[in-house]
This record gives C-alpha cells, sequence and structure tokens, in this order.
C-alpha cells in the first residue's frame, strides 16, 4: 500500500519542523483532512467554492434543520479521501462558549478512526 502524505497545517497556517515542512501520513492524514473539511467554510477556498461546510446558509441561522444539518456533517465526512463510511456522528453546540462538538467515528481502509473536531467562530480582529 502506497504511503499517503498531506501537508501539515493549523490555524495559523503550514506547520514547520526544524525549518522543514510537516507532512501527515497514512491515519494522521485522514484524520488531519477530516479537521480541515470540517473547519472550512464553503466558499472559503477559491479553487473549490462547494468545499466546507456551509455554516452561513444551513448552521449558523434561527432555528436550523437539525436532520439536515447532521446530513451535511456525514456527507463532509464522507467526502474525505480514504474515508468508506460514517460509524457515528454527534453534535453537540454550547451557546455560552459558541463553539460546536463534532464527535465522529468513520471506517477507512486503515480501519477504524475516532476523533473530535471543537469548532468556534473566528476571533475578529485577531
Amino acid at each position: 500500500m502506497a504511503t499517503r502524505l498531506d501537508l501539515l497545517m493549523d490555524d495559523t497556517g503550514v506547520v514547520l519542523r526544524g525549518g522543514d515542512w510537516a507532512f501527515a501520513v497514512d491515519r494522521e492524514g485522514i484524520q488531519h483532512r477530516i479537521s480541515q473539511v470540517l473547519k472550512t467554510i464553503a466558499g472559503e477556498w477559491f479553487l473549490d467554492e462547494d468545499y466546507g461546510i456551509p455554516y452561513f446558509d444551513q448552521i449558523l441561522i434561527k432555528n436550523p434543520n437539525l436532520p439536515a444539518v447532521q446530513d451535511t456533517f456525514r456527507r463532509a465526512l464522507l467526502s474525505v479521501r480514504g474515508v468508506s463510511s460514517v460509524e457515528r456522528l454527534t453534535l453537540s453546540l454550547d451557546t455560552t462558549d459558541r463553539t460546536l462538538r463534532v464527535n465522529w467515528a468513520v471506517l477507512t481502509d486503515l480501519g477504524l478512526l475516532v476523533g473530535t473536531d471543537i469548532i468556534s467562530p473566528p476571533v475578529v480582529g485577531a
């Protein structure tokens, strides 16, 4: 099986280790791609405006359609290269902290992968 390499990124940009680009490999790469798609706002990436989650259109609205929101996240997880099925998906909204906790478990060609992503609005002026 070929090794998958993905450029490792965090909230500030590309991660460097010892002055060199860091790469996410295999399971770490799939988890990294999941975090990227869940934290990207649809329309944010100029090369593919459909990439990401439509937060402003479907989720961060008054009285969102919760089954549709769940389906949006499920489709986003399934769009990640290497993910074959979504085994578990729970969404928990904390209105006080204005964060969304996404707990997921996906089946990949490398086995079961479980993770949590916390989505928070960007800080204006930071």
